[in-house]
């Protein structure tokens, strides 16, 4: 009798693992690949709509800076033992005051992704005679020569936007970009027949964090956050880039921005036997236009 209820215990114990196995047994392989292609159709055609019904792609600004400046140049013998510094403004008489302007192109290629490119020169140059003496890369110039001198920049950015927020009236996104600066400063003496200038093309990454938001028809805010810094034997530099604007809006596809910029670059590099850093900045108020379309 034992032996009986043993083998019934032990056929039911069997059974039911036999019947589990069967439960855990996945679909099958080819149910699977159906699965995941419906799916990736799915979310294709999600995207497909979001992206018709995003309207507005485009997002241009122009804007007119009119920014307090400072630009130096400064050079440094090996192991440092010696550095002497240029300040263009004091020294050489360029303005400290002017007019920038700058352009920007958002492009949102999807709800979530995008293109971000800015772009602005600064350009100036003065006639002027020394007031003190001053040592540019190995030379001296003495107090009352007349020379002229120029600190020239071009900036060009380009880059990917990431969108936090799907709404058209809503923007916040973190970009990732290259940008390209281009700095020229020099002094120039037709008297003392001395012309020599530095300067340095260089693509530096930058990360930051860019926003727009629509308070109501009428009025929204936007701004922006960039920063970077490198630092390697060849070249090491750094910057922050921050604006912020209030926009009033006329129609729908125009903004009339007022605003603040403030931007500060430093980059230093190799020149013959010793390392120059040339550092400029510009911080000041600023109007300028916005369209969407």
């Amino acid at each position: 009798m034992k032996k009986a209820i043993l083998f019934i215990v032990c056929s039911l114990l069997v059974f039911s693992i036999n019947a589990q196995a069967q439960d855990d047994v996945p679909i099958d392989s080819a149910d699977n690949k159906q699965l995941r292609k419906e799916k990736k159709a799915e979310r294709k055609a999600h995207r497909i709509y979001e992206r018709k019904h995003l309207t507005k792609h485009f997002r241009i600004g122009m804007v007119g800076a009119y920014a307090d400046i400072n630009s130096t140049a400064r050079f440094e013998g090996p192991k440092g033992l010696f550095s002497t510094q240029v300040n263009f403004e004091r020294h050489l008489g360029l303005d400290d005051r002017k007019t920038i302007f700058a352009g920007s192109l958002v492009y949102r290629i999807t709800p979530r992704s995008g293109l971000l490119a800015t772009y602005y020169r600064l350009y100036r140059k003065t006639g002027t005679n020394l007031e003190d003496d001053i040592v540019f890369l190995n030379d001296t110039l003495k107090k009352g020569l007349l020379v002229e001198g120029y600190f020239n920049t071009d900036v060009f950015t380009i880059g990917y936007l990431f969108s936090i927020l799907k709404d058209e009236k809503s923007f916040l996104g973190a970009y990732f970009n290259l940008y390209v600066i281009n700095i020229q400063a020099g002094i120039r003496s037709e008297v003392f027949e001395f012309d020599k200038s530095t300067g340095i093309l260089a693509p530096l990454p930058n990360f930051g964090i860019l926003a727009a938001f629509q308070i109501k028809k009428w009025l929204g805010i936007s701004g922006g956050v960039g920063i970077f810094a490198l630092n390697t034997h060849g070249l090491n530099g750094s910057f922050i880039d921050v604006n912020a604007a209030v926009g009033f809006n006329p129609t729908k596809w125009l903004s009339i921005t007022v605003g603040y910029y403030f931007f500060d670059v430093t980059v230093g590099w190799p020149v013959d036997d010793l390392r120059a850093y040339i550092n400029y900045n510009y911080t000041g108020p600023s109007l300028g236009l916005g369209f969407k379309f």
